[in-house]
């Protein structure tokens, strides 16, 4: 791969914690995806990029069709998937390191990376700050060259420290590139604390990344028996184990019960390939693939799609 590209975006970059894929509405519009490409591509096209922002590095995907047809919402349908791949992967190139990125994207991913470096950067300098005010014991007689404080001292003007972390956390909430976490916008105040109180920590524990994807957080510390036993034993690798959890949140059936976590683990079911099982954009039913016939596909056109591309939208940022 020699004569390819350089990855468009570094492999640090990790956006799993955005939860939000920058949209320029005009670019989409007047793209050629819009104008050129039938119902059934531009929504695969949709879901690729949603499902592209969360990969690591962000904004790329995996050369593997098997695994592009599952992220397009093609399930195992491998061959339904090829139909549709050239309009899907519009603009997408191969790069050195065998993923492929697409140029848009990649751009978005590195101003939301510089804008998570700079507010990391600005949270570990307001800590600082406030770690270095209370470690200094405050002695206002030293400061008064005549002794005791004299009548109207009070009104000298004194610079507050905390002054610097109220501005600070405001800039935090004008910043349209924050990341608001997989428990929803509630909890904002709480992990801008949180990561406030941890500024300087090393990275997250393999385990804290997959427990952060999973979307049914029960029995923690059975579930991290089990999966540092998975990992011990060599049965899967970190990334493995977060993609199929990633997995397991988009594609389970709306009827069904959340798998308990450690049991989830226990039973393999990162090796999951479930049956496809994509949702209708349409009116009428759809034929089950077991009666062998083929699976109902939205009426083709980029008009159609544009029609329920806010619904494709919201499906998939409910299932992250």
């Amino acid at each position: 791969m020699s004569n390819l590209p350089d990855p468009l975006v570094s492999a640090e970059v990790d956006l799993r914690d955005f939860a939000y894929l920058p949209l320029d509405a005009v670019r989409l519009r007047d793209s050629d995806l819009a104008a050129l490409s039938s119902g059934d591509g531009f929504r695969a096209a949709v879901l690729l990029w949603c499902t592209s922002w969360h990969q690591s590095p962000a904004a790329s995907l995996p050369d593997d069709d098997r695994l592009l047809a599952r992220y397009a919402g093609y399930g195992r349908d491998v061959d339904a998937w090829k139909a549709v791949r050239n309009e899907a992967l519009r603009g997408y190139q191969l790069c050195s390191d065998g993923r492929l990125y697409h140029p848009l994207l990649a751009e978005k991913a590195n101003e939301a990376w510089v804008s998570k470096q700079a507010r990391r950067a600005r949270t570990a300098a307001a800590t600082a700050t406030r770690s270095k005010g209370a470690s200094s014991p405050r002695n206002d007689d030293d400061r008064r060259p005549d002794g005791p404080a004299a009548e109207g001292d009070h009104d000298v003007d004194r610079h507050d420290p905390r002054d610097d972390d109220r501005h600070d956390e405001q800039h935090d909430r004008r910043n349209v590139h924050q990341g608001k976490g997989r428990e929803g916008k509630g909890n904002r105040g709480s992990s801008l604390r949180s990561e406030r109180a941890g500024a300087g920590a090393a990275e997250p524990e393999p385990f804290d990344r997959w427990w952060e994807a999973c979307p049914h957080k029960v029995g923690k510390d059975d579930a991290r028996k089990a999966f540092d036993r998975i990992i011990r034993d060599e049965r899967a690798t970190v990334d493995e184990l977060i993609a199929g959890i990633d997995a397991y949140r988009r594609t389970k059936p709306p009827d069904r019960q959340w798998c308990n976590p450690a049991t989830w683990l226990n039973q393999g079911r990162w090796t999951d390939q479930p049956a496809d099982a994509l949702p209708l954009m349409g009116g009428g039913a759809r034929t089950s693939p077991a009666n062998g016939a083929a699976p109902h596909r939205p009426t083709s056109g980029p008009a159609s799609a544009l029609i329920g591309i806010a619904a494709v939208v919201n499906a998939h940022r409910e299932a992250s």
